[in-house]
């Protein structure tokens, strides 16, 4: 058999191949390195911009599920809301398909409209940590209309008492384009809600749409003081293709439940134990305690209070998941979750609890033991020693010195409705007071004297506009943060990245 050799020309140097292979080695690198830069200029912006979230901040309508709305033209107004559940202003960040819209401010327990032009097609509006998917749908021809409760166009308030029951005539009105051989009528299957979980129930309006229907609203009792909402709406549809929007009527109920409490209580009376802050008070035949401790609705709160009075019992206060009968048209029923007390008006925040119980329960003089069960576990204060509550002459300023003067019980409570202006700062007040004789009470920036027997009691309010509170006391600022899976993954990709790198360049 014949041998043929190779020429020079088909045998490649090893130097060259060692050049080879190091120039593809780098290209590697490079490449990698190119993918870990691009990730993060994309991803740490995106992160940075929209997970900024502030508690108990509300969208309306929830994400629950997709809204689809009609237009004949290149885009559609879409309205919804934000609602403010905390005691405190707070200032979110609206955002659409992931570009920056503007700022809202809202007061304590206030809620504000907002309406954005969405072009044709799929948009995600995103609000303090929650999104909505709303589907504009291109149309030849729209439906329009007017929903209307209690006569009001497309939006009710009501001051709620908790364990009420309340009843919305709802009708519509000025009904434009609709054919009913052409066009149905259906009504939204879920209510949208931060009362209790979702529930339904029909509310069958029918052609020509002058009869009235009834939306039954039930308050549980002893429901955490809020600003609470339903939301629904009426769609209009086409015969033959039921995919096919023609007109969307959305409507909003807002309930104002308020026990005058604002997280703040004027007191010296203050014990720490296991990093739960309890102060407490008692005036105006109320006792208050305010627990400073982070919480959140997936927590069990257990308050004991201890009377020292042999003629009083024991009282125990649980914050946890209840279940209330919510009555449907028909004379039926049905249950619904909601998070509540058993016995007593209270309010929260992520950080604190604040109760509000009759004296007649406590008596002046009581022990406390406040207890914590949450999904990691279980905190509890102990008891408090037996601590004798007594009514002190204090004055809330805006300033950092205070002294106080007084010949007789005076007890003064901060909550935040009205409006008072010092030189140092602008605060939103309001007070709950009992003066009984003459009280001087001076400040480095304001001076009330009363002589007059008197007792002023004021609760918050809701207010449909944006009142910014700017004190450094009460005024919540919502900060960026990274969301803590994303930056994980982040770190992992670069490791690993630079793990393969120095392998590479060792084999150089």
């Amino acid at each position: 058999m014949d041998v043929i050799p190779l020429s020079k020309e088909f045998i490649c140097d090893k130097s060259l191949h060692k050049v080879m292979e190091v120039r593809l080695r780098e290209l590697i690198i490079f490449s990698l390195i190119s993918v870990i830069i691009i990730i993060s200029a994309i991803s740490i912006p995106i992160v940075f911009s929209q997970d900024q979230s502030a508690s108990n901040i509300f969208l309306a309508p929830s994400g629950y599920l997709p809204i689809s709305i009609p237009t004949t033209g290149s885009s559609a107004s879409f309205t919804f809301y934000v609602i403010n559940d905390n005691p405190t202003s707070e200032t979110v960040t609206i955002y659409l398909n992931g570009n920056q819209q503007g700022t809202l401010s809202l007061g304590p327990y206030s809620y504000k409209s907002e309406t954005l032009s969405l072009p044709v097609g799929k948009n995600v509006i995103y609000v303090s940590g929650q999104s909505l998917i709303v589907n504009v749908i291109k149309v030849s021809s729209l439906v329009n209309g007017e929903v209307l409760l209690n006569n009001s166009v497309g939006q009710l308030l009501i001051k709620g008492e908790q364990g009420a029951s309340y009843t919305v005539n709802l009708t519509m009105a000025k009904i434009i384009n609709w054919n009913a051989s052409k066009e149905a009528l259906t009504d939204s299957p879920v209510f949208s809600t931060n009362m209790y979980y979702v529930y339904s129930f029909p509310i069958n309006l029918q052609a020509p749409f002058s009869n009235s229907s009834f939306v039954l609203i039930k308050v549980p009792p002893y429901i955490p003081q809020g600003l609470y909402y339903f939301f629904s709406y009426i769609e209009f549809y086409n015969i033959s293709n039921y995919n096919q929007v023609l007109g969307y009527l959305p409507f909003f109920i807002f309930v104002n439940i308020s026990y005058g409490l604002n997280g703040t209580i004027v007191t010296s009376n203050t014990y720490t134990s296991n990093g739960i802050t309890v102060s407490f008070t008692t005036f105006n035949n109320y006792t208050y305690i305010l627990s400073k401790y982070p919480f959140s609705k997936e927590d069990k709160v257990i308050v004991e209070v201890i009377p020292q009075s042999s003629s009083l019992s024991k009282f125990i206060t649980k914050l946890m998941n209840y279940s209330v009968s919510i009555p449907l048209p028909g004379g039926t029923s049905g249950s619904a979750q909601y998070y509540g007390s058993n016995n007593a008006e209270f309010a929260y925040t992520n950080s604190s609890i604040e109760l509000k119980i009759p004296e007649q329960y406590t008596g002046s003089s009581f022990q406390l033991n406040i207890t914590y069960v949450t999904p990691t576990g279980t905190i509890s204060t102990g008891i408090i020693p037996q601590i004798t509550t007594t009514s002190t002459s204090t004055t809330s300023t805006t300033t950092t010195s205070t002294t106080s003067t007084t010949t007789s019980t005076t007890t003064t409570s901060t909550t935040s409705t009205s409006t008072t202006s010092s030189t140092s700062s602008t605060t939103s007040t309001s007070t709950t007071s009992i003066t009984t004789s003459t009280t001087s009470s001076t400040s480095s920036t304001t001076t009330s004297t009363s002589t007059t027997s008197s007792i002023t009691t004021t609760t918050p309010t809701t207010s449909t506009t944006s009142a910014t509170i700017t004190t450094s006391s009460t005024t919540s600022t919502t900060t960026a943060h990274i969301s803590t899976p994303l930056l994980i993954g982040i770190v992992i990709v670069i490791i690993v990245i630079v793990i393969i790198a120095v392998v590479l360049l060792r084999r150089r």
